[in-house]
């Protein structure tokens, strides 16, 4: 077995860290079932969090990641609003249309839920209080994360949003570290805007919740 990691690029638009899913080689005509130990979790083939992919004369295994996050929303004269993070780092600096995001982050075997409120607070600084969380549907990024989220209406002033932070190797195989925060600025979007803003996969989050309440 070997790992083998695709270039940032390729997974950037898709995870805010540009992170890319771990995966390993076998020969063709090998795999039946096996265990895989990586990072330190052990990983069953064929799970449904995980993928097989053939490529040439081998098949590789991808252990997914998976995501979850907090959609928030106000009820406005206008319309509804919706509250999305751009984030951090300078592969996202120049980017603005489809590069915003639900505030979320990844987990392994957390809840959900309770992943979704720390990564919240965690990107943000904001702790939310408890209320009426609508699941929303699951949507799948080009990389093949699972993105779960929840909506809440309640209102964060996006002045007061302090990001955690995160090394990154910086320009790509450089060597070279720097601090980047996860998210660099929130804002509240119209319906359209967010559509507009927000990472493609993410848009079906929107389209949901606007018809779920009737918008």
């Amino acid at each position: 077995m070997k790992p083998y990691a695709h270039d940032e690029e390729q997974y950037g638009e898709d995870d805010l860290r540009g992170g890319n899913p771990p995966e390993v080689f076998f020969e063709a005509g090998q795999i039946a079932e096996i265990e895989l130990q990586i990072d330190n979790h052990s990983v069953l083939l064929g799970g449904e969090d995980n993928q097989f992919c053939e490529r040439k004369d081998k098949l590789y295994f991808r252990a997914m990641k998976k995501s979850a996050g907090i959609l928030l929303f106000q009820k406005a004269e206008e319309g509804l609003l919706f509250f999305l993070a751009h984030p951090g780092g300078p592969f996202w600096k120049n980017k603005d249309m489809g590069a915003w995001s639900v505030p979320k982050g990844e987990f392994e075997e957390e809840e959900p839920l309770a992943a979704a409120l720390r990564e919240f607070e965690e990107e943000t600084g904001v702790l939310l209080p408890g209320g009426d969380f609508l699941e929303l549907s699951p949507v799948k990024m080009k990389s093949g994360k699972m993105i779960y989220a929840w909506a809440l209406e309640h209102y964060v002033d996006p002045a007061i949003v302090v990001s955690n932070e995160f090394e990154l190797e910086w320009p790509p195989r450089s060597g070279k570290h720097i601090s980047v925060p996860e998210i660099d600025r929130a804002a509240w979007f119209s319906e359209q805007e967010a559509l507009e803003k927000i990472i493609e996969a993410q848009q079906g989050f929107i389209r949901e919740l606007a018809a779920h309440l009737g918008s």
